[in-house]
């Protein structure tokens, strides 16, 4: 005899239960993520060296860049100051960029970075010739600063991640760039030659680039620079 001619009540579906402690647990967990991703940027990511917080980042690669796109304009180029749109274009971005090239987090008073927040803060109100001189020293001095974190400075980025980027450049289109580039390369190289864990370096003249050169002997120089890079231990 089946339950509805027994009179039995059918039994009735069971209602879903709430939340479990492990839906809880992935949820909390999910929610710490997000969060932290919007705490820390890929560029400040850190590791635990000896006690110390160390700056580890896979950005590297993109504050080169950055900072070489820096120099690739030319503050003698008439066009990139040509109107205070354009000024306020051009140092904002350099600001920008000089933000996220930085190993410090915190911006000195009295720094390029906090003397162009202050002179973009409330636009350019100088007439325009005033304007155009201010903006071409401003970034004279922001290209100056792109060499050192490239080359000279004490946190200049790592001889690993710029060597075989600079000498990527070194075909560059512009004899300008040429230049810029093979003076920082030869800076770090040697820096590299005098580092006593590092007895790879074999080559008195640079193997002969000359940025001056017509492009084919470049490129003959530029595949013994990458064939020497292939002999280094780099990460």
């Amino acid at each position: 005899m089946n339950q509805a001619a027994s009179g039995a009540p059918a039994p009735q579906a069971s209602l879903p239960s709430g939340p479990t402690r492990r839906d809880r647990a992935l949820f909390a967990g999910l929610v710490l993520y997000v969060a932290t991703l919007g705490v820390f940027t890929v560029n400040e990511i850190f590791r635990l060296d000896l006690f110390e917080w160390e700056i580890f980042t896979p950005e590297l690669h993109t504050w080169v860049y950055e900072l070489l796109h820096v120099l690739e304009r030319d503050p003698n180029d008439p066009s990139l100051f040509r109107d205070t749109r354009s000024i306020e274009k051009t140092l904002g971005r350099l600001r920008d960029v000089l933000a996220r090239t930085r190993y410090a987090r915190v911006v000195t008073p009295g720094s390029l970075e906090d003397r162009l927040n202050h002179y973009l803060g409330s636009g350019v109100l100088e007439a325009p010739e005033v304007a155009r001189a201010s903006a071409k020293a401003f970034y004279e001095e922001g290209q100056a600063e792109a060499r050192a974190r490239l080359a000279d400075d004490i946190n200049a980025i790592e001889d690993w991640v710029t060597i075989p980027i600079f000498v990527k450049y070194l075909d560059h289109e512009s004899l300008r760039m040429r230049h810029e580039v093979f003076a920082l390369l030869k800076k770090v190289v040697e820096a590299f030659q005098n580092d006593p864990g590092h007895d790879q370096w074999r080559s008195e003249n640079f193997f002969n680039y000359d940025p001056n050169a017509p492009r084919l002997s470049r490129q003959e120089a530029i595949r013994r620079w990458k064939a020497w890079i292939r002999t280094l231990d780099l990460p």
